[in-house]
């Protein structure tokens, strides 16, 4: 089968690996065609139809619309200032139109004749035009990586499958010498491009204030209940200013993956809270494979892929058990080592993007 995956080449982008680890194992199991800005002889002037005639495809083969074929910035809005968000696509030498969903190219994908399929990525950012655009283009199946995704299959009809984050494997060492009780390194909360919260979800700012002195995001000290830990914690705001200070007081560092991954493996425990719209993001499988207790706020959105206390350990939302929590967490107990292995297990078996893959060609076969 020939799969044709649109999507821009992900290889130089830094900001996240989710995008290219996804087509990286697609290629092991179908005859896969990238098409987008970055890849060779790609053509911006192209329809649909002459793309399809370009590669020879049939009724028997599918065209996928992958996660960055849509832009991830909101519709009917000025996004004139939002260019630099796209820089590392710009020099791919393309035009864009940051008005339109499929800002490299508007495509008809009712004149394909074959199997159809979109990754519904970031659905907080114009999830009405998205789910109107999945409708419009008549798409067969709909991956999405929302565990909230029945909500969008009952307003639109369409067939959905949960198709959560994940994790590269092979990039993974389980060998652990443990440096630090607990870690956390990104955002300390989740904005949009108006600098607003996403859901009002506070949760990464309360852990930090409960646990350091703080002025303004940078850390003075700890608090008295968690001076015997030893803490990693590297986080930015997302405001100028404040992040100016913080990186020039060497209390952010921008980690390469590798030096992320070490970060974890070397951490007991990792604090994992839930993104923009209930999104469970790829720090929570990430820990699990570098052996660390994933350490998560309280949720039932965990339901279909976690286990409390088999996979994870939660804290309450107020954080009013949270060093209880924490205290089990990093201690040596048989219990925290049955968490680890059960977790380590999990999402080597069912969460990498090599399952992701499969089970993408499973389903399209299944159509």
């Amino acid at each position: 089968m020939k799969l044709l995956y649109l999507t821009p080449n992900f290889l130089n982008y830094t900001a996240s690996l989710y995008q290219l680890n996804t087509y990286k194992y697609l290629e092991k199991y179908c005859q896969l065609i990238l098409w987008g800005p970055g890849f060779k002889d790609f053509d911006q002037n192209l329809s649909l139809s002459e793309v399809i005639s370009r590669f020879k495809l049939t009724k028997n083969d599918t065209i996928c619309v992958g996660h960055g074929w849509l832009s991830d910035l909101p519709l009917n809005k000025n996004n004139n200032n939002q260019y630099n968000s796209y820089a590392w696509i710009k020099k791919f030498k393309v035009e864009l139109n940051l008005g339109i969903l499929e800002f490299c190219k508007e495509y008809d994908f009712n004149e394909f004749e074959g199997k159809k399929i979109i990754i519904l990525n970031k659905e907080y950012v114009s999830l009405d035009e998205k789910l109107k655009f999945i409708s419009k283009n008549d798409f067969d199946l709909v991956l999405c990586l929302n565990p909230n995704y029945k909500i969008y299959e009952e307003r639109i009809g369409k067939k959905f499958k949960f198709w959560p984050n994940a994790v590269d494997h092979v990039q993974f060492k389980k060998k652990n010498e443990y440096k630090y009780d607990l870690c956390f390194s990104g955002l300390i909360k989740n904005y949009n491009i108006d600098q607003k919260s996403h859901d009002g979800n506070d949760m990464r700012k309360n852990i930090f204030e409960k646990i350091f002195y703080h002025f303004k995001g940078i850390k003075i000290k700890k608090k008295k209940d968690f001076k015997n830990y030893s803490i990693f914690w590297n986080s930015f705001t997302g405001r100028r200013y404040n992040d100016f200070l913080i990186k020039a007081l060497k209390q952010y560092n921008y980690l390469n993956y590798d030096d992320y991954l070490q970060i974890l493996s070397n951490s007991k425990t990792t604090i994992n809270t839930l993104g923009p719209s209930g999104l469970i993001g790829p720090r929570y499988f990430e820990c699990m494979l570098s052996n660390s207790v994933c350490l998560a706020e309280e949720s039932s959105l965990y339901e279909e892929i976690f286990i409390e206390n088999e996979n994870y350990i939660s804290f309450k939302k107020d954080l009013s058990d949270f060093n209880e929590k924490l205290n089990f967490a990093t201690s040596d107990s048989d219990e925290i080592k049955k968490i680890k292995k059960n977790a380590y297990n999990l999402v080597f078996s069912e969460h990498t993007y090599e399952k992701r893959a499969k089970d993408l060609i499973k389903w399209t076969s299944e159509l």
